[in-house]
Formats: C-alpha cells, sequence, structure tokens
C-alpha cells in the first residue's frame, strides 16, 4: 500500500514538474514576444523622432511645414483650396538632394513644358531683354522661351524603385527592422515620395506580392485553361499564389502571416477584395466544368470551395514555414487539394 502511495506521489511530482516547465517555456515565449514588441515601439519610436516635414511653397509666397505622415499628405494633396485652384500654384515632391521627384520621363516632360514660359516674337516688347530666353516655334508662331526647369532639377523615382529597394533591405535586416525612413533614405527621396505611393510598409509589400500573382496568371493562364484535368487546373491557380509568396524570405512569409494587423498582408480585404479579382476569372469556372463532367464533388455552393482551399493551402504554408521546410509545399498543396475536390 505504502508502494502505490509512493508511485502516486511520484506520478503527481512528475506532472507538476512538467506543468512547470511547460509554463516555464510559455513565460520565456512571452518574453521573446515582448522583446521583439519593443524592438518594434523602439524602431518606430525613433522613426517618429526623426520624422522629416514636407516643405513646400507657393509663388511668391512664404514656406510651410507639414509633419509627413499618410495622413497629413493625402489631406494636403485632396484639399480643395479655391485660392491653389484659381492661381494654378504648384507642389513638388523633392528629393533628399533638392531635385523633383517624378514618376516617369513622361511627367518629367509635362512639368518643364507647364513651366517653361512662352513669349509670342511678334507681341514681345521691342524695349525687353530676351538675352536669356530661346527661340522657339509654338503652336505655328515664333515664341521666345525660358524653362524654369530642365532635366537637372529631376529625379525619376517609380513604385518599382521604393519596391526592390524595400524588398533588398527587409532580405538583409529583416521586414521588422527596416524602417520607412531607412528605406527613403536608400532610395534618396523623401517620406513624402513614400507616402505618395504606399501608405505603409504592409501595403508596399502587398503591392509587390499582387503584381507578382497577376503577372503570373497573365503568363499561364492559357496553360491553366488547355489542362485536361480540371484538378489539375485548379492545382495550377494555387501554385501560382504559393510561387508568388515564395519569392519573399521566411521572416517576411511570416510576418505576413502575423496575426499583428500592421503586418498581416492575409488579412480581411485580401479575401474580400484581392482574391475575387482573381477566383471568378480562373478557379471558379474549372471547379464548376469539373463538376459537370463529374471529376470533382458536387456541392450546394461551389464557391465554398474557394474559402476552404484557401484557408487550407494558408494553414500549411504556415505549418511549412515553422517545421523549416521540411516538406514540398507544392506537392503537399496539391494532395490536399485533389484529396478536398476528388469525387
Amino acid at each position: 500500500m505504502g508502494l502505490s502511495a509512493s508511485q502516486a506521489r511520484f506520478l503527481q511530482l512528475t506532472a507538476r514538474k512538467n506543468d512547470i516547465e511547460y509554463q516555464t517555456q510559455q513565460i520565456t515565449q512571452e518574453r521573446l514576444s515582448l522583446a521583439q514588441q519593443l524592438t518594434q515601439v523602439s524602431n518606430e519610436y525613433n522613426d517618429a523622432i526623426s520624422n522629416k516635414k514636407l516643405v513646400f511653397s507657393y509663388a511668391d509666397s512664404t514656406v510651410h511645414q507639414i509633419d509627413v505622415n499618410y495622413t497629413n499628405y493625402k489631406n494636403f494633396m485632396n484639399q480643395q483650396d479655391d485660392d491653389l485652384k484659381s492661381s494654378q500654384k504648384q507642389v513638388f515632391l523633392v528629393s533628399t538632394s533638392g531635385k523633383i521627384v517624378v514618376n516617369s520621363v513622361a511627367d518629367m516632360e509635362d512639368m518643364i513644358e507647364k513651366n517653361t514660359e512662352y513669349i509670342k516674337v511678334s507681341s514681345a516688347d521691342s524695349s525687353a531683354d530676351y538675352s536669356g530666353y530661346a527661340v522657339v516655334e509654338k503652336d505655328g508662331e515664333q515664341c521666345y522661351a525660358k524653362q524654369k526647369f530642365d532635366e537637372s532639377n529631376f529625379v525619376i523615382m517609380t513604385k518599382d524603385d521604393l519596391v526592390d529597394t524595400a524588398l533588398r533591405l527587409w532580405k538583409e535586416k529583416g521586414y521588422r527592422n527596416v524602417s520607412v525612413t531607412e528605406i527613403c533614405r536608400e532610395c534618396g527621396v523623401t517620406k513624402g515620395s513614400y507616402y505618395h505611393h504606399f501608405s505603409s510598409k504592409k501595403e508596399l509589400l502587398f503591392y509587390r506580392y499582387k503584381m507578382t500573382v497577376m503577372h503570373n496568371f497573365e503568363l499561364y493562364k492559357n496553360e491553366i485553361d488547355d489542362q485536361k484535368s480540371r484538378i489539375r487546373s485548379v492545382q495550377m491557380i494555387f501554385e501560382l499564389f504559393t510561387s508568388s509568396i515564395l519569392q519573399f524570405n521566411d521572416d517576411m512569409i511570416l510576418t505576413m502571416l502575423s496575426k499583428n494587423d500592421e503586418y498581416n498582408v492575409f488579412d480581411e480585404s485580401y479575401f474580400n477584395d484581392f482574391i475575387p479579382q482573381i477566383i471568378p476569372c480562373y478557379l471558379q469556372d474549372h471547379i464548376i466544368k469539373g463538376i459537370n463532367t463529374g471529376e470533382i464533388r458536387e456541392i450546394n455552393n461551389p464557391s465554398d470551395y474557394t474559402e476552404i482551399l484557401s484557408a487550407s493551402l494558408l494553414g500549411n504554408l504556415m505549418i511549412w514555414c515553422y517545421q523549416d521546410k521540411s516538406f514540398d509545399l507544392i506537392k503537399f498543396d496539391n494532395k490536399i487539394i485533389e484529396l478536398i475536390l476528388k469525387k
């Protein structure tokens, strides 16, 4: 009887020991999580301290400044100021080197043209000095022309330049460790130029992912349509989604899957806005064709397959990341798709 009591006591102590060890692991994980959050807050705090201001001025007017953030920038650019409209005043985004930032050669040429003064030779003041003007033909008449800007005043910065720079920095240092300020510094532009294109780092990351997905679908749509098996067509569609994600490193993928709304790319808008742009054109048609031919299991609402497959494969992606890529992701995805759809 005493031996049985000792064994029971031993089992209780073992269970208690295991419970304490488990709680210790949880505390350790929470400490790591808090440390990561502290790093993030510190980066954001430093970013806020060094926050630049958007400096702008109107012709013959005083210099104005506003704090550079997305809300202020959008409010400023969208303001319906009667004086601004009537006087045709212009506001320029400038780089850290003081050059005007434009998105293309065409934009640069358009801005140069809009800021060129033309005076018809036939109606010019004969007593005025036009030595600083060039003589050009405009609208069939000879004109004196003087440019306010030339090509040396501009730097061409496209969205893709920002994206490529951001991805390079994220791969080198980690997504959470690179601020908008650092991306702008590396590109040689102000935050105003960044916020002209993106409201956040998350929006930039999703933009790259979305553009890759759309590009891949354009490349492979015909091949998908030509498959004899509708299940294989569905598999190829999801292979394009997965391969678009795999352009990023592990840190960025896990960030995209994060519960934190600031980072999570696969949020409600992903399923409500982006996925519906693709699914009706590609996935739904192939599923319905597969149901009609008897290859795919029929359900009351075929559109439910979209949600089921998307959730299953995103879960599979997360497991693959946490298990250090210990299995063939696309091969396992295809197996899941077949198990769900096959009749």
